[in-house]
């Protein structure tokens, strides 16, 4: 999860401006404190209040001009996602007079409905000026004594324009996260059973992340007709690794990079009606 801004413009003109290629820039919220139970699925990963559950965060932000003159107090009401006025700052239009709390403002993809480019359906565009990004989490409980781990990385990404470089930092805040959970949790080859009753099961790839090249493993219960995929990060299928009837038994396959470019990709296994997929990162 992230908050992130980017140039209002497509060309940023100035001595020390970036010229036809603005960057984003971003606060990727990499790892949060272990949380109190709150009937929410704070960490994305469809289950809630299990055991070591996350927290997330909440991302809003204020005009450079107006933060100055604002009390601790309005400050401290607009990072827990609330107006001046007590109100909910809530998803859509100008984050007022909607339904539903947002823990995000502007949470959509520009130019797509609800962002900076498009605030409201009729498509009114926020004005370009300064940002202030305040980033919150909790509420976390901390004993006596104990220390608790948060981990908050800055992103900078610059793509061909100002939209791609908003893109190219999403993606590039997923990798951070991939990488940075490998990293501190070494991930050593362990099966995903897809079907307990009848042992098909998708191991996850190794080395990951990787360089060049990486094997990937899958067992199967009986003779199948099996489709083995890489997609990249926008869903697009790259390659076709295997398509074909195979026999039961342990089957690994090894997966060539070549040129394709550093960053996440998933490969699906599709055996008879039972399908898993896992992700790998290819470092540069």
């Amino acid at each position: 999860m992230h908050g992130f801004v980017y140039n209002g413009e497509d060309f940023d003109p100035g001595a020390d401006g970036y010229g036809a290629t603005p960057p984003a820039v971003g606060l990727g919220f990499l790892k949060g404190p272990v949380i109190l139970p709150d009937d929410r699925d704070n960490d994305s990963d469809g289950l809630i209040d299990e055991a070591g559950e996350r927290a997330g965060m909440q991302v809003f932000w204020l005009w450079m001009s107006e933060i100055g003159a604002w009390s601790a107090d309005l400050r401290y009401k607009t990072m827990k996602g609330y107006w001046p006025d007590g109100s909910p700052i809530t998803e859509g239009n100008y984050g007022r007079g909607g339904t539903k709390p947002t823990r995000f403002m502007f949470s959509g993809n520009p130019p797509d409905y609800w962002s900076e480019e498009k605030i409201t359906l009729t498509g009114s565009r926020g004005s370009p000026a300064d940002r202030v990004i305040m980033m919150t989490t909790g509420p976390f409980r901390l004993e006596p004594d104990d220390t608790e781990e948060i981990v908050i990385g800055i992103i900078f990404s610059c793509g061909r324009d100002r939209l791609e470089s908003v893109y190219r930092l999403k993606a590039d805040d997923a990798l951070i996260q991939t990488v940075l959970d490998d990293l501190f949790q070494p991930r050593v080859p362990e099966a995903a059973t897809l079907n307990a009753s009848t042992r098909y099961a998708l191991v996850h790839n190794y080395p990951n992340p990787f360089r060049d090249r990486t094997t990937l493993s899958y067992e199967l219960p009986r003779q199948e007709r099996v489709r083995l995929t890489v997609y990249d990060v926008l869903g697009r299928e790259i390659e076709t690794l295997v398509d074909g009837v195979q026999p039961p038994g342990v089957h690994e396959i090894e997966f060539e990079a070549g040129d394709f470019p550093p960053g996440i990709y998933f490969y699906e296994l599709q055996a008879g009606l039972v399908r898993g997929a896992h992700r790998m990162v290819l470092l540069p």
